[in-house]
């Protein structure tokens, strides 16, 4: 600018010309950097985060997507909105893009991308496209702006940060998101960082002020923490406040977009009096927490469960704290998830929250319901239970084996009556089960065929015992019988289709096995074809004799078959169930009334005439007591089931039917278990007699009778197992 002055001073002219030199830069201000489609982000347009005097607050289009810092966002670019003035006019405004996470020394790219003038004072750059980005770097930005007189201002992309300082803003492009809910295994545990939120009372109320853009809080700094998916270490985590506390979500994940539907919470919490009071809510008023301004996921606070277990720490008892919430439903993204808060209150009565690896404080995602947790999830830990009991039954972590951190698995302390959510609650040293005198013993040669196996088990903690048994009879290890305790499962006998079947009208039939522990007998399984009418049914029942004298012990109550049926199993029950001895050989039998239909149950031939069948001719009405039966080569399809309490130390029994082939040597392995971790595995073998071959018989004598009979008699060899005549 110009200005001539002229006048007259005596005899001589004066000329005076003043002129004045745009030199201010032009002034910019960053609106907005992010994705305009998005949710969340800051509340105040950076830098005036504070919400103190002269901040704008983020409206209108720019209400939402503006990226929060340091945040992992799944977008690959940024679109950045800027009003630049200047009064002489603005020349050009550039984009000078900064990798930090470039150690070449390369990290800036100036005057390569350049803002495009949209009207008025605005002016816009988009980078898809324009700048490759990789996931894992951070990024940021200048802002280059020159004037018509070439005056220059650069402006930086930063925030306000803790003690109302200026720090750089950083965003992370280009991520795959992840799920953070239940069904990837997601916990998120209550911490405080230090590095994150070591903010001073001059913050106290400040909006976006800490790291990812949260709030502070109102009248304190000691009642904000934080919420992350990394497992907290032994050091004590803890906020309190005189009426309440806050966890916002601080975690630096992509959350892949999903909508939250409940929220299971585990944590420990002391009050001077009374339950604590929580809420969970989200928005973008990022104000000091507490809020009015936050959208609460429900309408009201609700009473934390009650207290399931509790522990001591800094002479105060912190009671734990377990429920699942519904809550109502919200969607969650790559840049609003960090919005997240779970609030804590009680008025007047310091509420406050511990967590460390020992004392979890964790919340859940998304929970699925009872059927999908044990269809779908099932055992998420291998720790031995499944994920719907540790969540509603032992309170525990589903995704940490150890939830109290004491060296002792969950289900092994379920297992021991201790607390598996305390760790100074650690079960006494378990002591292994020893098993012992098999039977036959390990290495004999010369065995009978299918000789009943025993074993001798002992417990020094008498614990309750659990014995299986496997055998390698068919090539392979296979399991072939099985003693729980307290188990109303257990059976002894034949399970087996038999291949053939026999008449049972008016005929008792079955036969006898080795019961293997002491119980109470349940009812019989007959695998049987029967068939009968209305106007002529066929009557069936069971018993089981005594083999060593042949007398009852109990029948079963009595069926009435009154179709024409398939071959199937059936079970009969006891109308007083008897006991059973361990060792005690009992036959199994069944017995029929067909009138004019038919009864047969089925069987398999015994090899080598092993005779473990019988069978007596009799009409039907009350099982004879004893019976005499005749001896058959077989195995009928008929098997006990029995109850029993706990397996103490002793001596058990089981029954192979296979082990039934001369000269062969046969392997078998007993495993018994205490239930708490403790466990024997014993491998035996023995080996079967050779089958005797053919003698001479002694003693032979030949008398007539009459013209038509002799009597024959002779005495077989002492080994012999057949003779020829």
């Amino acid at each position: 600018r110009l200005v001539f002055n002229a006048y007259h001073a005596g005899n001589a002219p004066w000329l005076n010309i003043t002129y004045t030199v745009d030199t201010t830069p032009p002034e910019i201000t960053i609106n907005f950097a992010g994705n305009l489609s998005d949710y969340g982000g800051p509340w105040y347009r950076p830098p005036g985060e504070d919400g103190v005097s002269g901040s704008t607050q983020l409206t209108g289009d720019f209400a939402n997507g503006y990226y929060t810092n340091d945040s992992r966002q799944q977008e690959d670019w940024m679109y950045i909105n800027l009003t630049v003035t200047d009064v002489s006019g603005v020349d050009e405004v550039w984009l000078h893009w900064y990798n930090q996470s470039d150690t070449s020394g390369n990290g800036w790219t100036n005057n390569s991308y350049q803002f495009t003038h949209t009207g008025g004072n605005y002016w816009e750059y988009n980078t898809s496209g324009n700048i490759p980005v990789a996931p894992g770097c951070n990024y940021s930005f200048d802002i280059w702006a020159k004037d018509t007189k070439n005056n220059v201002n650069v402006t930086w992309w930063n925030k306000t940060g803790q003690g109302s300082g200026y720090t750089r803003r950083y965003v992370q492009l280009n991520h795959s998101p992840t799920d953070i809910t239940y069904a990837n295994n997601y916990a998120f545990y209550f911490y405080q960082d230090t590095d994150k939120a070591s903010y001073g009372s001059g913050d106290v109320g400040a909006k976006d002020i800490l790291h990812h853009d949260q709030g502070g809080a109102a009248g304190g700094t000691d009642n904000v923490g934080f919420l992350t998916s990394t497992i907290v270490t032994d050091q004590i985590e803890k906020r309190w406040g005189s009426t309440s506390f806050c966890y916002w979500f601080d975690d630096d994940v992509c959350t892949k977009n999903f909508t939250l539907d409940n929220i299971y919470y585990h944590f420990w919490w002391n009050l001077t009096v009374g339950t604590p009071n929580i809420k969970f809510g989200c928005d973008d008023r990022r104000d000091e927490f507490p809020s009015s301004g936050w959208n609460w996921l429900g309408s009201t606070y609700e009473t934390v469960g009650t207290a399931v277990t509790n522990v001591t720490y800094d002479s105060k008892k912190y009671r734990l704290a377990t429920a699942e919430i519904d809550i109502t439903d919200t969607d969650f993204g790559d840049n609003n998830m960090y919005e997240f808060l779970l609030q804590g209150f009680q008025s007047s009565y310091s509420p406050s929250i511990i967590c460390n690896r020992s004392i979890l404080s964790f919340v859940l995602f998304n929970v699925p319901n009872n059927d999908t947790l044990n269809t779908t999830y099932g055992d998420s830990d291998s720790d031995g239970l499944t994920d719907w009991q540790e969540l509603y039954q032992t309170y525990t972590h589903p995704f940490l084996s150890d939830t109290d951190n004491d060296g002792s698995s969950d289900n092994a302390e379920y297992l021991a009556g201790t607390d598996p959510n305390n760790y100074t609650d650690v079960p006494s040293a378990n002591n292994d089960p020893v098993l012992s005198n098999p039977n036959p013993s390990n290495g004999s040669i010369d065995q009978n065929l299918v000789p009943t196996l025993s074993v001798q088990v002992n417990d020094v903690d008498a614990d309750c015992l659990d014995l299986t048994w496997y055998s390698n009879s068919s090539g392979t290890l296979k399991q072939f019988g099985q003693i729980l305790s307290s188990s109303s499962t257990n059976r002894f006998g034949y399970d087996t289709v038999g291949s053939s079947s026999s008449d049972i009208n008016d005929t008792i039939r079955g036969s006898y096995f080795t019961c293997p522990a002491n119980g109470t007998a349940q009812g019989i399984y007959a695998y049987a074809h029967l068939t009968g009418d209305l106007t002529d049914p066929t009557k069936t029942k069971c018993a089981i004799y005594y083999k060593s004298n042949n007398t009852l012990l109990a029948e079963t109550q009595e069926k009435s078959t009154t179709v024409v049926d398939t071959p199937k199993w059936l079970y009969y029950t006891f109308t007083v169930p008897p006991a059973l001895k361990a060792g005690e050989e009992y036959y199994i039998v069944m017995w029929a009334d067909v009138g004019a239909y038919g009864a047969t149950l089925y069987y398999d031939a015994a090899p080598n005439s092993i005779s473990r069948g019988g069978f007596q001719s009799q009409s039907y009405g009350t099982f004879p007591d004893p019976w005499s039966p005749t001896a058959e080569n077989r195995f009928y399809s008929l098997y006990c089931i029995y109850s029993t309490s706990c397996l103490p130390n002793g001596t058990y029994y089981m029954d192979n039917l296979n082990f039934s082939s001369y000269g062969t040597t046969y392997w078998w392995t007993v495993n018994a278990s205490d239930g708490k971790g403790g466990s024997d595995n014993e491998t035996y073998h023995f080996t079967t007699r050779a089958q005797n071959v053919p003698d001479p018989p002694s003693s032979f004598t030949a008398t007539t009778i009459d013209h038509q009979q002799i009597d024959l008699s002779w005495t077989k060899g002492n080994k012999a197992d057949y003779t020829y005549i």
